[in-house]
């Protein structure tokens, strides 16, 4: 049976790469891939124009003008990140450049390390929504 094959149960597999096995690392990829592709859409906004995705499709941007300011707010998806652990929302400044250059700052800060503890509790939210599709109202 099996000749030529050596079977063993002593073996310590290796974990794997990924999403799955570093569940923040991938969040943090996809939180700086996103921060970049707003930062670029503030040019586009600076022109006038609608912000759009490096493919061609209309981007919801993380950033608004509300009062003669501009704001920033951090989310991972639909789920907000609780930067200060009351809000998402940071004010950038008067001009669309204050945005640009908070989005530079966060990316510092997500490199650093200092954004992984609410980055961790978004995921934890998100990990704790119940799945699957929704009884029907009775």
């Amino acid at each position: 049976m099996l000749k030529g094959l050596k079977f063993v149960t002593d073996v310590t597999r290796p974990t794997g790469s990924g999403k799955a096995a570093d569940p923040l690392g991938a969040a943090k990829k996809k939180i700086r891939d996103n921060w970049k592709v707003q930062q670029a859409a503030c040019g586009t906004v600076a022109k006038g124009r609608p912000a759009m995705k490096p493919d061609g499709k209309a981007l919801r941007t993380n950033f608004f003008q509300s009062g003669g300011k501009w704001y920033v707010t951090l989310r991972l998806g639909n789920t907000r990140i609780l930067a200060d652990g009351k809000s998402d929302t940071i004010e950038a400044g008067a001009t669309i450049d204050d945005v640009k250059q908070t989005f530079v700052t966060l990316i510092k800060h997500l490199d650093s390390g200092a954004l992984d503890e609410p980055i961790q509790k978004a995921l934890d939210e998100i990990k704790a929504r119940p799945r699957g599709k929704r009884k029907p109202k009775a």
